[in-house]
């Protein structure tokens, strides 16, 4: 039995369709899972921070973005500026990856 070119056309397209279906899937549960990756990474560094200086737990979370913007200011501020002392940071950073 002979298929039609019609026929085959349809196969074509319904492999190709399954295929991009599949691709979609790989790269959204790729995106999954370095999300999830990133906020266990984050959690952990925020633990860590908040061990070394537990001030910042005082801060309290306001209830909008707005509100938690104008709590953490003065924490970002403080990180800013430790930032940009490169002596402190390359000291820090030396600390960081000196203990791997």
């Amino acid at each position: 039995m002979r298929i039609s070119v019609e026929e085959r056309l349809a196969r074509a397209r319904k492999r190709e369709e399954q295929l991009e279906q599949r691709n979609i899937l790989v790269e959204n549960q790729a995106r999954e899972a370095k999300k999830k990756l990133d906020s266990r990474r984050l959690f952990i560094i925020g633990e860590l921070f908040c061990k070394h200086f537990p001030i910042a737990l005082e801060i309290t979370p306001g209830r909008s973005t707005e509100e938690d913007h104008l709590n953490f200011e003065p924490l970002d501020n403080f990180m800013e500026a430790l930032a940009m002392c490169q002596e402190c940071y390359q000291e820090l950073e030396e600390s960081l990856f000196g203990n791997q």
